[in-house]
């Protein structure tokens, strides 16, 4: 008998420290997979810093290319509304004082204004006629040339070349646009 208590005792001993055993060795390995180490943690911030750092550099581009889009979009608008306004008004006699063009009307029948030199007006950053020099941003030069050649109506090209950021006197601008029309006479 007292070998069957030896052997029941040794079996409960068994039984009690397999487990142990096993619970020891998972979480050794629960202890060693449940976290990051310091140096992970680093690298990890180290590479998020860097991208950060790449996409604050960017910020200043996409906010100047936005600006040029927005100049570029103007100087079109400004253009078109110039050329908007020849159309209206008789071919012979085109005004064009609430742009700043001058005074004199111009006959889309001459070539203006002559000796190689253009008409220009200012405008400001909204695409308006400035209320002192200061304002202005946009300068238009425009010239008119009639077609020489025999055609059924009488036509004009008339260009307009728009300069920014253009202050009076100034000879040197950083952007140029060209836009050209043709403009007849329907009356």
């Amino acid at each position: 008998m007292k070998q069957k208590a030896a052997i029941s005792s040794q079996r409960s001993a068994i039984s009690e420290t397999a487990p142990d055993a096993k619970l020891k060795a998972n979480s050794r390995t629960l202890k060693a997979s449940s976290g990051f180490s310091l140096v992970e943690v680093t690298i990890a911030l180290a590479v998020m810093a860097i991208g950060l750092v790449a996409i604050l550099g960017l910020l200043p581009r996409g906010v100047q290319s936005s600006r040029n889009a927005a100049d570029n979009t103007l100087a079109a608008t400004i253009a078109h509304d110039v050329f908007n306004a020849i159309r209206t008004q008789p071919f012979t006699a085109v005004s064009l004082n609430a742009y700043g063009f001058g005074t004199s009307p111009y006959n889309l029948q001459n070539a203006y204004p002559g000796l190689g030199s253009s008409v220009a007006a200012y405008f400001d950053q909204s695409g308006l006629t400035p209320e002192t020099a200061e304002d202005d941003y946009f300068r238009v030069d425009l010239s008119f040339q009639p077609h020489t050649l025999p055609t059924v109506l009488p036509l004009s090209t008339v260009t307009a070349t728009v300069f920014w950021p253009a202050k009076s006197g100034m000879t040197t601008f950083l952007n140029t646009n060209v836009f050209v029309t043709e403009i007849a006479n329907y009356q």
